[in-house]
């Protein structure tokens, strides 16, 4: 019955302590996973930057794509070449806010950057491709003027949308740092926790073994070694004391 007991008690024991490493094990893992170089809150970090990097180049800002414009209006001679510009800063757009719409960022920036701001961008490419030009390459400087007017008040509101979205940007970047900071923090102390607690029950099972299962054990050895003793048959020395 004590050979059951007993094991019983070390299978539970291990059991215990294999329990306390892997979580301790899978708190560290989730921790570093959280955290890492990829990971879901580094990739936020990350997109946050980008947006305001994109500024320059700035494909979504259409700054250069309204340059152009202008030095279109201005130098009408070489229409065709800034036509070329144009189709190549709009196939840039394009894929850039493509890109921004499979990324990983918050909702609010995201729609900014993909449907509020594309409302104006359509504004500024429609009259760019489908009114401007023509009149440019024509000749039509009466047109062309109108217009370019028109050009830049798209150009106004899709810039004016796409500031909002960088300044979201950046408040979401520090906040996303200072969300990772905290993690990190908050990490450190469950690991640490964890293994605090699984040494605790440790040391309660090797002193809970110790006083029920090494002290009796002991005290049995002693009880055996006296019992021993007591029926021992005399030595020699006392034989020859007796005599």
């Amino acid at each position: 019955m004590t050979r059951i007991s007993i094991s019983k008690f070390l299978a539970t024991f291990n059991i215990i302590v294999l329990i306390g490493l892997l979580a301790v094990t899978s708190a560290a893992g989730f921790a570093l996973n959280s955290l890492r170089i990829g990971g879901e809150t580094y990739e936020q970090i990350i997109a946050s930057k980008d947006i305001v990097a994109d500024i320059l180049p700035p494909p979504l800002y259409v700054i250069e794509a309204y340059l152009e414009v202008n030095l279109a209006q201005n130098d009408p001679k070489d229409a065709e070449q800034h036509a070329s510009n144009l189709k190549a800063l709009h196939t840039a757009y394009d894929e850039r806010r493509a890109y921004w719409q499979n990324l990983n960022i918050s909702v609010e920036i995201q729609r900014r950057l993909t449907v509020d701001s594309e409302n104006e961008a359509k504004k500024f490419w429609n009259e760019v491709e489908q009114n401007f030009l023509p009149a440019v390459a024509s000749g039509d400087t009466i047109v062309a003027s109108y217009s370019l007017n028109r050009i830049g008040a798209a150009y106004r509101e899709h810039r004016k949308i796409i500031d909002q979205a960088v300044a979201l940007a950046n408040t979401f970047s520090a906040k996303a740092e200072a969300a990772a900071d905290a993690q990190k923090h908050l990490f450190f102390w469950i690991v640490g926790g964890t293994t605090v607690v699984v040494f605790l029950i440790m040391v309660v099972a090797i002193v809970f073994m110790r006083s029920w299962l090494i002290k009796p054990l002991s005290s049995l050895s002693v009880y055996m070694t006296k019992l021993d003793d007591a029926f021992l048959p005399p030595t020699t020395d006392c034989f020859v004391q007796r005599r």
